[in-house]
């Protein structure tokens, strides 16, 4: 059975948060570095703009988003920022051994940030080829956690369980990224400390009950968000920022 500031780490995702939480989240910064992280759905959509613009809206003023990446979209007129990632990136990709560990390297070095939000697992559940066993993709969250760790001993980091996946070329795509959004909270349980938490962020269950097929109201093509999908990313990981008083 895991512990206590384990079990508070799998909490307070989307929904809200325990007196647990509470307590453990302070002493809190006066001001945040924050760093959307993961493939082309953070990279080049529009949840960083628009969680940047939510933000902003609601009164946050104490935070600044970073990264590597200018988030430039066309975005309903959300203002432009900053992020960190890559199209087409595996999670299994970043770890040694893998297609891209330098790029793990230097995203962790390169940025100076508080709080990561990863949304990442979307392309190690969609391949023409073969694809990696889910726990592997898992043991990579859990390296990429370790790579974040190294650079600042504090860090908190937000793991999405991701958006649907739907593209006309797979139709067990979604299958797949529901087995993995499974995993996520167990695996979050186990990677917190109360040094560096790490929370779950239920991104998936913004779009529950909602059609997420090609050139439908929330999604081009069954796996970018449109700007209506991710303005509900958005509101998603803003809500899953205030269940732990961030910013």
């Amino acid at each position: 059975m895991p512990d206590a500031a384990k079990e508070q780490g799998a909490s307070g995702g989307a929904g809200g948060s325990t007196a647990a939480d509470a307590a453990r989240d302070v002493p809190k910064p006066t001001s945040y570095n924050i760093m959307p992280f993961g493939d082309s759905i953070t990279a080049s959509s529009c949840p960083p703009q628009l969680l940047d613009q939510e933000l902003k809206a609601k009164g946050h003023t104490n935070f600044t988003f970073v990264g590597e990446l200018n988030a430039n979209q066309s975005c309903n007129g959300a203002p432009f920022t900053k992020c960190e990632g890559q199209g087409g990136i595996w999670a299994t990709n970043l770890v040694p051994g893998g297609a891209n560990p330098d790029l793990m390297a230097q995203w962790a070095t390169n940025n100076q940030y508080d709080v990561v939000l990863m949304h990442l697992g979307t392309n190690d559940c969609w391949s023409p080829g073969a694809v990696p066993d889910l726990q592997s993709v898992i043991d990579a969250f859990s390296y990429i956690i370790d790579q974040f760790r190294a650079a600042n001993p504090n860090v908190i980091v937000f793991v999405a369980q991701i958006i649907p996946l739907s593209p006309a070329n797979c139709a067990t795509c979604d299958t797949r990224v529901q087995q993995l959004n499974g995993m996520i909270p167990d695996f979050v349980a186990s990677k917190t400390t109360a040094a560096a938490p790490v929370y779950v962020a239920d991104i998936h269950a913004a779009f529950a009950g909602l059609s997420y097929t090609p050139n439908s109201t929330y999604t081009t093509d069954g796996c970018h968000p449109t700007p209506a999908g991710s303005q509900l990313m958005a509101d998603a990981w803003y809500a899953a920022l205030q269940a732990h008083g961030i910013p």
